[in-house]
Parts: structure tokens; sequence; C-alpha cells
């Protein structure tokens, strides 16, 4: 237990896959990979019905440090996705016609990706996910992959201490985002925080989890995105200064950790030039991005944000993930009404196969042997 900030305590060796997994596992799909076999998924009813739906928020309506109860998650089981499932938000094989296409043109073995590998890099560490509501929706396709090693698929925040709690719980608008946590197996975390902005990030965020996380950060990974909420003139103007406040923060508090990793900003499929957001565009159908296809050189670096952002992140030494390129193609996969978020299992999905590539192949979390095999599911 430990409450509605609380964690669990207990080894590894004594945690039996969760109960609530029996019945949903039993329809797994082998056709499919893992990661986006949607029927092995948990439903709703098998999901939701293990813990209160509620967390302790703080009242934006109320000046002082008072919380309110509220209804923060549409399910506080995984693999829910707030609703957004792509059974009822895309055409039918859509998706299977994109994993065909990233085998093919990718070279993505999606068939040999096991959770487990992804749990041997991130073993006895917090990863944290720090970004806006694209990070968010991917933290749940990393919740929902890795849910055999949780410990009881209750999430639960990041920490008891009610002063630090409330410092991490920055976006208040159009909802009250707590930062919130998936326990796993082995003392392993992952975490999602949200926040909009790299001066947010430098000013509260990263310190608080200084004070959270004492030596323990050293060992964490941090995956940072933000750009959706800015402006991409040709000048960058308050994009590039919340880009250099997070890289001035990590160049003098580096050392103290969490090892941060910049996510590239995301490919939208808006009926525009460069597929960039346009009120006008909301309910429309979403489009192929020409831009990238016919040679654009902005498209083709990974549109406006991430050119901007090029040379701070190249100089703050940053790993890169880059989730760009490989989510150009599925423009026909996103939430329905809008060309920025997708329905899961898709794009999100995507990038947690990306990140255990790029932790393997820089070495960063934990050695994994090149030979060593992981059991497919």
């Amino acid at each position: 237990g430990g409450g509605w900030m609380g964690r669990g305590k207990g080894k590894a060796s004594e945690v039996p896959l969760p109960p609530q997994l029996a019945s949903s596992e039993a329809r797994r799909d082998p056709s499919l990979p893992y990661l986006f076999d949607a029927a092995a998924q948990p439903t709703p009813e098998e999901a939701c019905g293990h813990c209160a739906n509620q967390a302790l928020v703080p009242d934006p309506e109320d000046n002082s440090s008072m919380l309110k109860e509220v209804s923060v998650m549409s399910c506080c089981g995984a693999c829910q996705y707030e609703g957004r499932h792509c059974a009822s938000m895309a055409a039918p094989g859509a998706m299977a016609a994109h994993l065909q296409e990233f085998r093919s043109d990718f070279d993505f073995d999606f068939d040999a990706f096991s959770p487990a590998e992804l749990f041997a890099r991130i073993r006895g560490r917090t990863l944290w996910l720090l970004g806006d509501s694209q990070t968010w929706h991917w933290y749940y396709a990393f919740e929902c992959f890795l849910r055999r090693f949780a410990v009881d698929l209750v999430r639960r925040g990041p920490t008891q201490d009610l002063k630090l709690y409330l410092e991490l719980s920055l976006v208040h608008h159009p909802v009250v985002v707590p930062p919130t946590c998936l326990e796993l197996q082995g003392d392993t975390r992952v975490c999602a925080v949200r926040v909009d902005g790299g001066t947010a990030m430098a000013q509260h965020t990263l310190p608080v989890l200084r004070q959270l996380r004492g030596r323990k950060l050293r060992r964490d990974l941090a995956v940072a995105n933000f750009g959706l909420h800015f402006r991409a003139g040709s000048k960058g103007g308050p994009y590039l200064a919340n880009l250099q406040a997070l890289a001035n923060y990590t160049r003098d508090h580096g050392a103290d950790g969490p090892l941060l990793i910049w996510r590239t900003t995301s490919v939208q499929h808006f009926g525009t030039p460069k597929g960039q957001f346009d009120p006008k565009e909301l309910g429309k159908q979403c489009r192929p991005l020409d831009a990238f296809y016919k040679g654009d050189p902005v498209a083709v670096a990974g549109g406006p944000y991430n050119v901007l952002a090029a040379d701070v992140v190249a100089q703050a030494r940053w790993p890169v993930l880059n989730t760009f390129n490989a989510t150009v193609p599925l423009w026909d996969v996103h939430k329905t009404g809008e060309c920025t978020h997708w329905c899961s299992p898709s794009a999100y999905h995507v990038w947690v196969f990306l990140f255990n590539a790029l932790l393997r192949d820089e070495g960063i979390g934990n050695q994994v042997p090149p030979d060593q095999t992981f059991p497919t599911i």
C-alpha cells in the first residue's frame, strides 16, 4: 500500500503477474507484435475495477495549498488511453498496414521486441517522462507495454511529500494534471510529469526531482520534450529561450542527474503546408505530410520546431530520440477530430520501440549483453 501518494514495497521475486491481466493475456493474437496487440490489452472492466479512479490535486480555484479529490484519468488501469483506442478512431487495418510498412521500409523488428528487454534496461531506475500532452499519452504506452512487470497496476504519485508533489503539479488548464507513476518490480518506476516548457523544467521540475530523489537521481533517466505549445516562428523566440534554459540547467547540474534525453517534437498532419496546427483545420480530415515526401528541406529535417532546436540540442550534447521521421506515415491514425494526438496503440508505441533502440545503441541505462535473448510474448 502506501496511500494516495505512496509506493509499495517488496522484492521483485515476490511480485506475481497482476491478476487483472489473466483474462486479457489469454486473448493474445500471435499474428501481431505484443506492443500492438490490442486484443491482449485489458478492457475497462478488467483494468479499472481494482482501484479508486481518483487522486488529490491542487485546487486551481483556491490560492492556498488546499487539495481536492478529483477524477484525473478515465481509468487507473493500464492500456485505457483515456478512451482513445484505434479500434474506434481509425479505419480497420490502418495500423496493421503501417506495421508492414515499418518492417519493410524502416526494418523495425517489432515482433522480437519484448517488454523484458526494456525492463532489463531500466530496472532499478525511475524513467521520468517530462513534457506536454504528447508525452503524457506516451506514458500510457510505456505503462501498457510494461504491465506484466507492474507491482499492482495502481498508479501513484512520485512522492509522499505533499509540498514536492504540489510543486510537480504545474499544469492546471484545462484540467489539473498531477504527476503519476506506475511502480514496477525491482525498485523501478515509469513516471510522467506534465510540464509544457523548458524554463519550467529548469526552474521547478528538475530541482524538485533533485530534492525528491537525492543521489538516486544520478541513476534515473529522463526524456524531455516541449514545442507544440509554442509558435515556431522564424526566430524561435520564447521556444529557443525555453530550450536554452533547459540546456543551461543540464550544463550546471547534469552530474546530479537524471541523464536527460531530448525527444524531437512530433509531426502533425493538419491540412497546412507543414502539417502544423491551424484552428481552422480542427474537425477536418488529417492529411499526409506532402512536404516531407516532396523533399522540402525543413520537413525532411524534422519540421520547424526541430530545425529551430537543432543547434541548442547539439550544444547541450543530449542524446536525441528522433520520433519525427518514423511517425510521418501515421497521418490516418490520429485521435478523432484533430491531427496532433494519435489513437492507441499506434505512434506512441512506436516511440517506445525507438526509445529501447536508443538505450541499446547509445549504451544508456543498464548494460544488457548484445547476445542476450528475451522471451517474446
